[in-house]
């Protein structure tokens, strides 16, 4: 495993052959355009996958996981858990989702959903001190489990 680093981890889905999200596509290349990846573009546009940072010395590392199902998104999120060591994570979740009780679920490019709580299990170390969850999805599915709200607050220890 490498140093403690931070993560930012951007999932994003456009649902290519449905109801394409155009918006998800503009936040994209507005966030590379931001981070100052734009010699990457092409590389992370055209990945499901991709680490990368800006410079070589930075402690930040930005994941960039896009168009995944959700086997592919459980296996890259088991990736990062594995290479990195990290204190703190920004978790940004862009596409479709659904409630469940209160809670969002993340609906993958194939149709399948995740719930919040369960992508939080997948990266959650020992070392993990801060996660902030920014959600950039509707929450208009009608998935309902009760267990789901109870869980993530089980999940989050003071």
């Amino acid at each position: 495993m490498s140093d403690f680093v931070n993560i930012v981890v951007y999932v994003s889905n456009t649902y290519n052959g449905r109801k394409k999200l155009y918006g998800v596509i503009k936040e994209r290349s507005s966030i590379i355009e931001v981070l100052g990846l734009n010699p990457l573009y092409d590389e992370i546009i055209n990945c499901k996958f991709i680490i990368t940072k800006n410079k070589p010395e930075d402690i930040i590392r930005f994941c960039f996981l896009n168009d995944c199902t959700k086997d592919e998104l459980i296996k890259f999120l088991t990736v990062l858990k594995t290479k990195y060591n990290y204190f703190n994570i920004m978790l940004c979740l862009s596409g479709h989702g659904c409630n469940s009780s209160g809670m969002c679920s993340f609906q993958t490019q194939d149709n399948q959903k995740i719930s919040l709580f369960d992508i939080i299990s997948q990266l959650n170390t020992d070392s993990l001190k801060n996660i902030t969850v920014l959600l950039d999805m509707c929450r208009s599915g009608l998935i309902v489990n009760e267990n789901f709200s109870t869980n993530f607050v089980n999940l989050i220890s003071y």
